[in-house]
């Protein structure tokens, strides 16, 4: 008796380097398009006075007071020493 032996079909094999950076490419590709149109849009200046120019302890540069005093006060009605040290550091 001779058996049939079922021969498995097997995808063909894709590099996945090359997908993986055509994802890329493509992801890139449409960030650019969604917000290139931004580049001419004009800079809104809401709250960067107050938060940032007429601070001292933010225009004074980051400093260890400086970081102690983005974890212990509330600035500009909000909490946010991430925030606030980061513009420390610009």
């Amino acid at each position: 008796m001779h058996r049939l032996r079922a021969q498995s079909i097997s995808p063909p094999k894709v590099n996945r380097w090359w997908f993986t950076l055509g994802i890329c490419i493509a992801l890139a590709g449409v960030t650019w398009l969604v917000f290139s149109q931004t580049l001419w849009h004009d800079f809104i200046n809401y709250d960067d006075p107050h938060y940032v120019y007429e601070n001292t302890k933010i225009t004074g540069g980051l400093s260890i007071s400086g970081i102690a005093w983005a974890f212990s006060h509330i600035h500009s009605l909000n909490w946010h020493p991430l925030t606030t040290i980061s513009h420390m550091l610009d």
